[in-house]
């Protein structure tokens, strides 16, 4: 056999007659040269096989390909559409059972208690002092947005525990400035304190209460329980305390064929103006429409899970077999030989490729199910189709593909790189049985 070339960082640094011999069955994995830069003389060369190393094969591919298209098409039974209605009405529900079991759990004993009955117990018993300041933060519509101690979010939290050492509230005004208000003295009421007396009682103030003042909130007024004011969600929170900095003052935001300052559309999201139902009902952006639009992104997982999970068991499979080939395992004693880091499905050139495939062609499946549903249902309304279309793409298997490209990205790059070298050099590549690298 004629000499073959050993190859290190790009550099031919050894020649031999021929390719170790590892193991009885052939392999197509790559060996590692370890212990030398230039081979020394008189001495033995050391290899250590490493299927990790190996480039995906066209099986590889295939199963890869067909895991994506496979659950990239099942996707249709898991996932939801995004549908603002349809999440206000299910986080309606949610919200309010989570209200009624936190109120029962810390002490209404009323049987039959309606969720009418649980806000009533929670206000009582967890009164706020901010909500002495609700006409200077824009009334019983706009004060929850307004006042940032009713935000579910570590600036609401932060901004409680502020009130019961400074007995100032905080949050916006009209035009969205960040202000501080005095407590008025009806927050000192000795009958009914709201500050507390001292550290513990103003921790304990400002966290508990908070915390449990929320819960009385997120579903609505005891007046109007379900259907009332309830609370900013995460999402609205954030954009509302980033909007009361003076870098964002001056943002503007099309809306309905005008620009208006971002503040106005952050307020108009939270009372429900932004967006309305097909009968013109209002849509408020609340707490219980952020957990709904949650409920309907994570039914987007459960597919890319399974294609993460079949592409893996696949890799795994094929590379056990193989382990178990090249050990030459005929007995159950023979296991003990096997290296699991040869077959576990992590830290793998293969792999790595497995997955930027089976989520290429998820991603692709998906977009496809989407343009026919969508196509079927609009009726030829070009404006119809692209809404229904991107409310059905699975953004989560998107931003999975977009990771695994990621990933990917510097094996392509050594692959482009390869593409490059000179006509010799690859021919005498193509022609080795194995691929040796340092």
């Amino acid at each position: 056999m004629a000499d073959e070339l050993v190859f290190s960082g790009g550099e031919i640094v050894y020649t031999m007659p021929q390719l170790p011999k590892v193991a009885s069955v052939p392999l197509n994995g790559s060996a590692v040269l370890v212990g030398f830069k230039d081979a020394p003389d008189g001495e033995e060369v050391l290899f250590d096989f490493d299927p990790r190393a190996e480039k995906a094969t066209k099986l590889d591919y295939e199963l890869a390909a067909v895991s994506g298209l496979l659950t990239g098409t099942l996707n249709i039974l898991w996932q939801k559409d995004f549908n603002l209605e349809g999440a206000k009405e299910w986080g309606d529900k949610k919200v309010g059972k989570f209200v009624l079991t936190i109120a029962k759990s810390v002490g209404m004993t009323k049987a039959d208690a309606t969720l009418e009955d649980a806000i009533r117990f929670l206000e009582k018993g967890f009164p706020l002092a901010a909500d002495k300041l609700t006409a200077e933060f824009g009334g019983g519509l706009q004060h929850h947005l307004w006042d940032f101690s009713h935000h579910p979010s570590l600036v609401g939290l932060a901004c409680s525990i502020l009130s019961q050492f400074t007995c100032k509230g905080y949050g916006t005004d009209t035009a969205g400035r960040f202000v501080a208000f005095d407590l008025p003295a009806a927050a000192f009421d000795p009958d009914c304190p709201l500050i507390g007396r001292n550290v513990p009682e103003k921790i304990a103030f400002g966290i508990l209460f908070w915390a449990m003042h929320l819960v009385s909130d997120m579903a609505g007024s005891s007046s109007n329980p379900g259907k009332g004011t309830g609370v900013p969600g995460v999402v609205l929170s954030l954009l509302k305390e980033l909007s009361s900095l003076p870098i964002f003052q001056d943002i503007q935001i099309a809306y309905k064929g005008e620009d208006i300052r971002i503040q106005q559309w952050i307020s108009k999201l939270f009372n429900g103006t932004a967006f309305k139902t097909e009968d013109g009902k209002p849509i408020r952006f609340d707490l219980r429409t952020e957990v709904g639009l949650l409920d309907q992104a994570l039914s987007q997982v459960p597919a890319v899970v399974a294609n993460e999970v079949i592409v893996r068991c696949l890799y795994m499979f094929s590379r056990l077999k193989a382990e178990l080939e090249r050990c030459e395992v005929s007995k159950v004693s023979g296991l003990r030989k096997l290296k699991a880091s040869h077959f576990m499905p992590y830290n793998s050139k293969a792999l790595t490729r497995m997955v930027t495939v089976s989520s290429t062609s998820f991603v692709l499946a998906n977009l496809a199910t989407a343009a026919v549903r969508a196509g079927i249902e609009c009726e030829g309304n070009k404006v119809v189709f692209a809404q229904k279309f991107f409310l059905r793409i699975n953004y989560v298997g998107v931003g999975r593909l977009a990771f695994a490209l990621h990933a990917d990205w510097g094996y392509m790059a050594e692959e482009m790189s390869e593409l490059g070298l000179s006509a010799p050099d690859a021919a005498r590549i193509s022609s080795m049985d194995s691929t040796f690298i340092a």
